[in-house]
């Protein structure tokens, strides 16, 4: 009997062994294939093949495979004359994608597999560079962000040196002003209409008297308070004043002064007695 040339490993859909006889068996996984047998596959058939040497050969729909040596140098050669063909065709500068016959789509049923014989070839696929660029859509149209300036819609129309001059004006150039106050229990308040800079009691003048203790209201920095003391053993007015641009506000304003006056009655009362002399009547 010939020798196993392959053994059939799964089969899917209808695949037969072609006897030399012309005789037809339907295979089965772990079917033999003997030498001179030809495997073919139906139109939706495929087979894997296990070969001797260890090897898997795979066949499509529509293929022949077997051990025959003929077919196999006729595939050979028909590949050896392609080979010379193109090398030929580049040799002369040609393009051999243009001048040799498109390959044909399919499998070749005489084909050489490799090592195990037989088989089938798969046809080349060559692409041309072209430098060509294309521009895919995507189904939808697309455009940049739009926005509306609304700043620009109400400004519209209105003088720019009229905002300049609005907004310049929208500056305090009030100068800041104090008011004094003297209390009753000898204290003197300062009250601003600005939180002063710049303010300390070398900036306060006193007649017939002195300041002392001079602080800041820390819950309203626009209120200062001090001591004031007459002069000792004085009688009279004592007056307490700030002069003009002894201080600022934040803004570096020169404030306007203020002035209050006190009259002060330390002395205690003298009491004068006039005596008159009586004279005797002479009657």
């Amino acid at each position: 009997m010939n020798g196993v040339i392959g053994v059939i490993k799964f089969v899917i859909g209808q695949v037969f062994i072609v006897a030399l006889d012309g005789s037809q068996r339907l295979l089965v996984a772990g079917d033999r294939i003997y030498s001179g047998e030809e495997v073919v596959t139906g139109a939706n058939g495929a087979v894997s093949i296990t070969l001797p040497d260890g090897k898997t050969l795979d066949l499509g729909r529509d293929s022949r495979w077997s051990d025959v040596s003929s077919a196999s140098s006729q595939s050979s050669a028909d590949v050896a004359n392609d080979v010379a063909a193109i090398q030929d065709a580049i040799a002369q500068g040609a393009d051999p994608t243009q001048v040799l016959e498109a390959t044909a789509a399919g499998n070749d049923s005489t084909g050489d597999a490799g090592d195990g014989g037989g088989g089938h070839f798969n046809p080349a696929v060559v692409l041309n560079l072209t430098a060509e660029v294309v521009t895919t859509p995507i189904g939808y149209d697309t455009a940049g962000l739009s926005f509306t300036d609304r700043a620009s819609s109400v400004l519209d129309g209105v003088d720019s040196s009229t905002l300049l001059t609005a907004a310049a004006d929208t500056t305090d150039t009030t100068p800041p002003s104090v008011t004094l106050v003297i209390n009753s229990d000898g204290t003197i308040s300062f009250v601003f209409t600005k939180p002063p800079v710049g303010f300390d009691l070398t900036d306060i003048t006193v007649t017939n008297g002195s300041v002392t203790n001079l602080v800041q209201d820390p819950n309203d920095l626009t209120r200062w308070t001090a001591t004031l003391t007459p002069a000792a053993n004085f009688e009279g007015e004592v007056r307490v004043s700030i002069p003009d641009g002894s201080y600022t506000d934040a803004a570096g304003i020169p404030g306007t002064g203020g002035s209050e006056a006190v009259t002060v009655d330390t002395l205690p009362p003298v009491a004068s007695i006039t005596i008159d002399n009586v004279t005797s009547d002479n009657v």
